[in-house]
């Protein structure tokens, strides 16, 4: 039973979830409007304990606290899962519309590099 539900801004069906406790590090997947197959993409939400911790229960997860990976750059239509390694920091994205079933390897930076702008290297 979830002791606390929210929302994600700009979120619109999410179907893969991953929460990699060591980094403090959510990772969601957006498959984007059904009859879409080009506008899916990657929610990252770093120092999530403390984004989930100041958001009240029935509250918002504003784009502020997001890095957000969209756009024709990513090849993300429909993302269907995600698995994320904490200790080598791959990311894992199982795409469904753009060929077929693959599996897409993000490369994600330490927390201090991302913010709601993206991340530097």
């Amino acid at each position: 039973m979830p002791t606390k539900r929210v929302t994600i801004t700009g979120l619109v069906r999410t179907h893969g979830i991953t929460n990699a406790a060591s980094n403090d590090r959510m990772v969601l997947t957006d498959v984007g409007a059904v009859a879409s197959d080009i506008d899916g993409g990657l929610i990252f939400i770093n120092n999530f304990s403390l984004v989930i911790a100041a958001t009240p229960n029935g509250g918002t997860i504003a784009l502020t606290n997001q890095v957000r990976v969209y756009g024709p750059l990513s090849t993300l239509g429909n993302p269907v899962d995600v698995a994320y390694d904490a200790v080598s920091k791959p990311i894992y994205v199982s795409e469904r519309a753009n060929m077929g079933f693959f599996v897409h390897l993000w490369i994600a930076q330490h927390h201090s590099r991302c913010s709601a702008r993206g991340c530097s290297t």
